[in-house]
């Protein structure tokens, strides 16, 4: 039982994966603005930009709405424990862990048919990437934890989970994007993007129920679990059936070629910018609606159960320690597994969209103003207000304050440096956590080069 809490405690601290970069939209003449809304274009002093390969934007972030690392592990000569008590100060009802990961492989943008048509200068501006991204989303009920009590028993002497969830996906993305200034006020844009699925998991079902008699202390355990699986995994099958080991022996790049083109997708963006006043932009996005059919590798592994265990089964201590009922219903769990032989296994996932609305008031000609509200795909906000100043040409700074589901103090910093026509970009929404990672909840960092003509 110690492996599955402290599994699930890594998965909620150090996933790498789902963050937005709420700074990014208004780092001032970074091209990959347009990834919060494609209708953000490069600076209207500049023609054309081209991203350095593999190094135009790379992007990583991790976060947990529960506890920190330094609120649930416990490392003490050579050996790792779980300090509940300090976990449970940051446990809520439902605790969520986002993550991605995205590398820009081959981008550009170029202005096209610049006119004028009654003094208001309609430009065409094209896009186009190749990217690498991955994404992980997961929801972890915090009644879960509540087992872990010693006076479990004395409330409600039963427990159902059936909203456990953990869904992530990684795939290659072919983006062509459009954005056009219709009027002064306003200029849309929007980007089709071809998705082509490396490996994705997606949890069907997934329902645990226990039940406590209080005659006998007995613990009952019923679960039913169905996780949907897509990829070159290697299972391991034992004489019953079941999944006894699991791996991958090839590398990253057997990893994508062994799915290339066999995982179809579409997703779209969808963005406007308007001028209502001087100086005021607001801005309005809806990103990655779509989704990915996996068939290549697609499985289906389930496992259902029940059994009973014994009173000392589920107090603090034995889980701490690991006693033999606890480390008999690990053993339970882990021999359950099969693999669904029956019929087709491919499935369809959603590609976890976001929506962004900005706001931007330019003070004065070196300082701008600007505020974010992003959406995830569990429709959770979270918001920025931000500070960015130009004091030249070839230097623009940025500072942040993010606010977040159980998070209300990161401050973020970024900026771009341009020598004549390379740029050199870099931010966070959240600086402490480079400094102290493990008391963070929220960590993420974008860094890129390009060269703008």
């Amino acid at each position: 039982m110690k492996g599955i809490y402290i599994t699930i405690v890594l998965i909620c601290i150090c996933t790498v994966g789902f963050a937005q970069d709420n700074g990014l939209a208004f780092l001032k003449g970074v091209p990959q603005a347009s990834i919060v809304n494609p209708a953000f274009r490069i600076s209207d002093s500049d023609r054309m930009y081209i991203a350095i390969p593999a190094l135009g934007s790379i992007g990583v972030g991790a976060q947990s709405s529960g506890f920190t690392w330094n609120q649930a592990i416990v490392e003490e000569n050579g050996s790792t424990t779980i300090d509940f008590t300090s976990m449970a100060e940051g446990i809520q009802a439902n605790n969520y862990i986002n993550g991605d990961f995205s590398m820009q492989l081959l981008g550009g943008g170029i202005k096209v048919n610049s006119r004028y048509y009654n003094q208001i200068l309609n430009e065409h501006y094209v896009s186009f990437d190749i990217n690498i991204k991955g994404k992980f989303s997961a929801k972890v009920p915090g009644k879960i934890f509540d087992i872990t009590e010693d006076s479990w028993d004395t409330s409600s002497n039963s427990m159902f989970v059936d909203d456990l969830n953990a869904d992530g996906m990684a795939y290659v993305e072919v983006a062509l994007g459009y954005s056009r200034q219709i009027n002064k006020a306003w200029t849309f844009g929007a980007r089709i993007k071809y998705l082509s699925g490396i490996a994705a998991t997606r949890t069907e079902r997934a329902k645990v129920k226990m039940e406590h008699n209080a005659s006998d202390g007995n613990l009952r355990t019923v679960w039913d679990i169905r996780q949907d699986i897509a990829g070159p995994v290697d299972l391991t099958l034992g004489a019953a059936g079941n999944i006894t080991n699991t791996g991958y022996s090839g590398d990253a790049g057997d990893l994508i070629s062994a799915s290339l083109f066999k995982n179809n997708g579409l997703a779209f963006d969808f963005g406007a910018s308007f001028h209502p006043i001087d100086k005021l932009t607001l801005g309005l996005s809806i990103i990655d609606l779509g989704f990915i059919k996996w068939k290549a590798d697609a499985k289906r592994i389930y496992s259902s159960g029940e059994n009973f265990y014994g009173a000392s089964y589920m107090t603090k201590a034995s889980v701490n320690t690991g006693n033999s009922q606890a480390n008999d219903f690990v053993n339970d769990l882990k021999e359950s597994f099969f693999v669904d032989t029956i019929g087709d296994k491919s499935f369809t996932t959603p590609v976890m969209k976001s929506v962004n609305i900005t706001a931007q008031y330019d003070l004065k000609e070196w300082l701008d103003l600007g505020a974010i509200v992003h959406l995830d795909h569990n429709w959770i906000p979270n918001g920025s207000l931000s500070a960015s100043m130009t004091p030249n040409e070839h230097f623009t700074g940025i500072v942040s304050w993010t606010v977040r589901k159980n998070d209300y103090a990161s401050l973020g910093l970024g900026f771009a440096v341009r020598a004549g026509c390379f740029q050199l970009y870099c931010l966070t929404d959240n600086f402490e956590s480079a400094i102290s990672p493990k008391d963070s909840k929220y960590l993420n960092a974008r860094l890129g080069m390009n060269l703008i003509f």
